[in-house]
């Protein structure tokens, strides 16, 4: 949050990409869902950062949702630990918190 408090344009690039995914996804996709969140994921150290992806999916899951589809913007080449914390931790977590449907 420091740096974006000191105008670093990443989450408004990120929320772009995201909007523009949405969409894009709109016009392809019959049915595509129209609700999204984004928040983020991987944290160092004690700093304020910006929303988690699993205090995101925790806060959905006591919410009641029941379906979740994770699409990373962000990181999917060169992190592999992000997509692991992602598709293994995230998936044992979304059952713990009711989600029934993870991808």
């Amino acid at each position: 949050m420091s740096l974006v408090e000191k105008g670093d344009p990443y989450p408004k690039q990120i929320a772009e990409t995201v909007r523009l995914v949405c969409e894009n996804g709109a016009k392809q996709y019959p049915g595509w869902p129209k609700t999204h969140v984004l928040c983020y994921q991987s944290r160092v150290g004690p700093s304020k950062w910006l929303e988690r992806v699993l205090g995101t999916m925790e806060r959905l899951g006591h919410e009641g949702v029941k379906e979740m589809l994770v699409a990373p913007i962000s990181f999917v080449t060169e992190h592999i630990e992000t997509l692991h914390e992602i598709n293994i931790d995230g998936r044992i977590d979304a059952k713990k918190w009711g989600i029934e449907r993870f991808g």
